[in-house]
């Protein structure tokens, strides 16, 4: 008799007993989309491949934790589609708390009723707070102001926690309900989300561009546009506006605890930051980033003596670059 595909092999736990830990899930709702796992070992990555797990009959899933794997003391966890918009929901489509495990072998069981389809809501009482910065902030090396935005997290003014800040540019596209470019609604997409799924919370300090300067500024160096100010630029970030913002805002002024990110031509003049001052930033979130600007860029040369860790998000795949 050809056994169900829903079921393991007979006595799976003895099979699969190791000294690893084991998760193996099943779910009532099943598709092709591969499932992973995200939680407080890998900064919440929705979409890691080295967290993603083996399908091993209709609605069973199975992950081995890595024999160097390293357990903090708490294993935080939720399971994903590949991104928030697809997490795991209950049974009624409600949101689920993040799981918990000490274990650091055997095996353990979870189940997954239902998942969240293309959309992840969010509830306006975890709206970060939109703070006005400064209209005309000075740029004391390209001698210009800019109009400079914080969002604050939703709580931010009855709490005393510190946080990490995430610096962006293009401000004009990143909660602008009527921005001529688009929207990336990371108000609502990114901020309010990560606060109700208790992902963490963070300040977005987010600096608008120059309007018809704003390739210029971004240019770093001498390359197929020109020579650009993007070194000034960068400057201005991490000498002027980035002392500002710690000691003005209840920061975590850490590079572990700092990054810097953009798109196109701003995805370009942030990986650039990275690359210049790696004590400052130690994470980048880049989308499209403009690279055929400079054709000859190499990340063979990104090395840093003291071997430290440059995360480095590229969307939609994550990578770690070593420095």
């Amino acid at each position: 008799m050809k056994p169900a595909e829903n079921t393991l092999p007979q006595q799976p736990d003895k099979e699969i007993i190791e000294p690893q830990l084991n998760l193996l899930l099943t779910t009532d709702e099943d598709d092709d989309r591969p499932v992973y796992i995200a939680g407080n070992f890998n900064n919440w990555v929705t979409q890691d491949k080295h967290f993603q797990m083996e399908k091993v009959g209709k609605g069973l899933y199975h992950f081995k934790f890595p024999v160097d794997f390293n357990y903090p003391d708490e294993l935080l966890y939720k399971f994903t589609r590949g991104d928030w918009s697809e997490v795991e929901i209950d049974k009624y489509g409600n949101r689920t708390e993040n799981r918990s495990c000490k274990q650091h072998s055997g095996v353990r069981k979870e189940h997954v009723a239902k998942w969240r389809h293309n959309w992840l809501p969010f509830k306006p009482n975890f709206l970060p707070k939109v703070h006005l910065v400064s209209e005309e902030f000075e740029i004391p090396q390209l001698n210009k102001k800019r109009k400079v935005w914080a969002l604050l997290p939703y709580d931010y003014e009855t709490s005393t926690e510190h946080y990490p800040v995430m610096y962006l540019q293009d401000a004009q596209n990143l909660f602008n309900e009527k921005a001529k470019f688009g929207n990336w609604e990371i108000d609502k997409k990114k901020l309010a989300v990560m606060a109700e799924y208790k992902i963490g919370k963070i300040i977005v300090i987010a600096v608008e561009h120059a309007d018809n300067e704003r390739i210029l500024e971004y240019n770093v160096g001498n390359t197929v546009l020109g020579t650009g100010q993007g070194k000034k630029y960068i400057r201005f970030l991490t000498d002027t506006l980035k002392p500002f913002i710690d000691e003005n805002f209840r920061t975590k002024p850490e590079r572990e605890y700092t990054g810097i990110g953009g798109s196109s031509m701003g995805g370009l003049v942030s990986i650039f930051s990275g690359i210049m001052y790696p004590e400052v930033f130690g994470k980048l979130m880049i989308f499209s980033p403009s690279l055929w600007v400079v054709p000859k860029i190499k990340l063979s040369f990104w090395i840093w003596k003291n071997h430290k860790t440059l995360e480095f998000t590229c969307m939609p795949e994550e990578m770690k670059v070593r420095r």
